[in-house]
Order: C-alpha cells, then sequence, then structure tokens
C-alpha cells in the first residue's frame, strides 16, 4: 500500500479545488490554524501508511519470515515497500549473495532477474 500527496488529499476530502490541487503546500489560501490543521492531519494520514502483507501492518524497517526468506518493511519516496534482504534456513538467516553451508549442503541467497532466489547444492 502506497501513500502520496493525493492520497493525503483525498483522505482529508481537499483534493476537489484546483487551488489546493496544483498549489504548493505553503501557497494554500486557508487561515493559519485551519494550515497547522492541515499539516498535522496530513503527518497523520501518511503515518498510517505501512506495508500491509496478508492482513498484517508491518512498522518501518520490521523484519519477518515469509517462508524462506526474511522480508523488511521499507519507505520509498512514493510510499512503503516490502523487500526481500534475505533467505532463512533452518533458523539460519543468508544475506542477498551470501552462502551458508551446512552439512553437505550449500545454501545460495541469489538476486536474480525474478528476484531473490534460495538454491542449494549437495557435495
Amino acid at each position: 500500500r502506497t501513500c502520496s500527496l493525493s492520497k493525503v488529499f483525498e483522505l482529508l476530502n481537499l483534493r476537489g479545488g484546483n487551488h489546493i490541487h496544483n498549489a504548493p503546500l505553503l501557497r494554500l489560501h486557508i487561515a493559519p490554524v485551519m494550515r497547522v490543521l492541515f499539516i498535522v492531519l496530513a503527518f497523520l494520514a501518511t503515518a498510517s501508511c505501512l506495508c500491509k502483507i496478508g492482513g498484517k501492518d508491518r512498522s518501518e524497517n520490521e523484519k519477518w519470515t515469509n517462508d524462506n526468506f526474511m522480508v523488511q518493511c521499507q519507505r520509498t519516496k512514493k510510499g512503503w515497500k516490502a523487500k526481500v534482504i534475505g533467505c532463512v534456513v533452518d533458523s539460519h538467516e543468508i544475506p542477498v549473495g551470501g552462502k551458508l553451508l551446512l552439512g553437505k549442503t550449500a545454501y545460495l541467497c541469489e538476486k536474480s532477474k525474478e528476484g531473490v532466489v534460495l538454491r542449494y547444492l549437495w557435495y
């Protein structure tokens, strides 16, 4: 789920007028008290936008395991994203580009065209 200034205007029901939608934030033609209220509400509206994965809200920089992958909620210029930051094998974390040797098996956590992939090789 992503948040943008237009989403904030929708949430605050202010998007309709061209003087608000097209004007810079500092040039809004409203009273100073309303301007402060608008800034506070805009901050609260964007702060509530987090990574929502599987029906669960995740906070900024929160990490969790999804099958054999370590995922982290990260803020971007356009909102939030869940990014695969590594792989997990038997409770061992492997960073992207890293490897883990367990017994006669080598586990490789690699980035490919399709995304992050966990490969394993037997010796």
